[in-house]
């Protein structure tokens, strides 16, 4: 994580990182953790929380501690949150995955990614470990950060068919995804079977409840935060704010905001302006 932050000063959130990994996934958690404690989290002390649907190794918990002298917790998901609920039919389901894999769609054939999508659509915040937190900050296993009243944060926007804010980097408040707004919308969704049948997304369910459910002033493009999730990078553009005093160690011209007609982004900056922070 390279901050790109100016000296911004805060109230302490009630907040947590949080990561859902597998024990495999133990060294490209630990870089992400690095990253994340190198350029901010050494000084702010948020805790980290890990989820897994499966019981955490002592290797995977050895290691993920030693990176951080914050408070860390290992949650192992319920089954009824990372299993097939009792109205869908497997048969199809499973019918439908080998078309998905015949078609070439990403992620077509895999069960995990579908069970992954659901959690984190309808279940991570309904897990008892973060019951005492209003905000999250979502971090994945590999990725990098180049280093107000809101309640919904994103770096990068891309299509899959529709315009989607990309989740596997997000800030939100939890109590958002608690309300029965959101939790009336994602089990109508749920219902229809769309996670097993079709491999929805929880990038475009999220989207889709933020556009529905919040004004757009309570979303926020967290430009100054650099970021990368192979193969996209998100650089902050603003030359005299981030670059040229070298707050920034990314490059500008890798911004996929800016420079990739795959994104997205310059609607947002039509409806919001450039910098809405």
């Amino acid at each position: 994580m390279t901050s790109c932050f100016t000296s911004y000063s805060y109230k302490r959130a009630n907040a947590a990182f949080v990561a859902l990994v597998r024990n495999n996934e133990r060294e490209a958690m630990r870089d992400s953790m690095r990253s994340v404690e190198m350029r901010f989290n050494r000084r702010a002390g948020y805790p980290w929380i890990f989820m897994n649907d499966e019981e955490f190794t002592t290797e995977f918990k050895e290691g993920v501690m030693s990176m951080t002298r914050s408070e860390v917790f290992f949650h192992v998901i319920p089954k009824e949150h990372w299993s097939y609920p009792e109205f869908i039919n497997q048969t199809y389901a499973a019918e439908e995955r080998q078309k998905m894999v015949q078609e070439n769609v990403i992620y077509g054939g895999s069960e995990s990614y579908r069970h992954m999508c659901r959690f984190n659509s309808m279940f991570f915040f309904q897990q008892k470990v973060l019951a005492d937190f209003d905000w999250y900050w979502r971090v994945e296993p590999g990725v990098e950060m180049e280093a107000n009243e809101k309640v919904y944060g994103f770096t990068i926007t891309l299509y899959e068919y529709r315009r989607h804010f990309w989740s596997n980097f997000e800030i939100g408040d939890l109590r958002f995804w608690r309300s029965k707004a959101y939790m009336d919308y994602v089990e109508f969704l749920d219902k229809k079977g769309g996670f097993f049948y079709e491999r929805w997304g929880d990038a475009p369910v999220h989207s889709l409840a933020v556009a529905l459910f919040l004004p757009k002033d309570k979303v926020i493009h967290l430009d100054p935060i650099a970021y990368r999730h192979n193969p996209y990078t998100h650089c902050p553009q603003n030359n005299a704010l981030y670059h040229a005093n070298g707050k920034c160690e990314c490059y500008a011209k890798d911004d996929f905001n800016t420079y990739d007609g795959y994104s997205c982004q310059p609607r947002w900056w039509d409806l919001m302006g450039k910098w809405n922070y």
